[in-house]
């Protein structure tokens, strides 16, 4: 079932809880946008400038973030990660750099093979759109 696809017990994968109409990604490359990075079939995120992408993700109801998986080679995956809920609007990058976020994340290669990276759970009970902005990478 769902349970296992999360890697963590007692928890699902959210992605079909997306409102996809309310979801974007700042920076996108046209050719690797965000929807790839939601699924398992291959295809990757990628910024169409320099490495600096904010990912907007909006939910059709409250949920819960337990933690993140992340998929990227060790030598190209993102290093610090901004994360930022229940926001208006999707943030600009002067505004993710500078805004209080509500977890920052600094990525260790070896978390970038699909490992549960986990969050400050407290923190992330009644998400309704979760920001990251992806600052930097390897």
């Amino acid at each position: 079932g769902e349970e296992e696809e999360s890697g963590v017990k007692g928890y699902m994968d959210l992605n079909t809880f997306l409102c996809k109409t309310a979801c974007e990604c700042l920076n996108e490359d046209d050719e690797h946008p965000y929807t790839h990075c939601l699924t398992s079939g291959g295809g990757y995120l990628q910024s169409d400038c320099d490495e600096q992408l904010i990912l907007s993700l909006s939910y059709n109801q409250s949920v819960k973030l337990h933690s993140l998986k992340i998929k990227a080679p060790k030598d190209k995956g993102p290093k610090t990660i901004r994360i930022f809920i229940n926001q208006q609007r999707t943030l600009d990058f002067d505004g993710a750099d500078s805004m209080v976020s509500t977890q920052d994340l600094i990525v260790t290669p070896d978390q970038l093979d699909g490992s549960v990276i986990p969050l400050k759970f407290v923190k992330f009970q009644n998400v309704s759109n979760v920001q990251f902005f992806i600052k930097d990478n390897f």
